[in-house]
């Protein structure tokens, strides 16, 4: 038992490291019903104008080599 908390100790910061972004808000919305799929793909773009690809910051010139390779 005491092994099982130390393992939920040990993991639990590690599902924590996403990169935090707020939504503006829209008149028009469109729903994607893939979006909350396991393989999609999340970019975001902070304030700052840093780019994310998932969690890794990339920058906007190989993030446009990514999609044209699909890598």
């Amino acid at each position: 038992m005491l092994v099982l908390l130390i393992i939920f100790m040990v993991i639990t910061p590690m599902l924590q490291n996403k990169v935090r972004s707020t939504w503006r808000k829209v008149d028009n919305t469109t729903t994607c019903q893939d979006a909350d799929k396991e393989d999609a793909i999340v970019v975001a773009i902070t304030r700052s104008g840093d780019v994310f690809l998932g969690q890794n910051k990339v920058a906007v010139v190989n993030l446009a080599a990514w999609f044209a390779t699909g890598l």
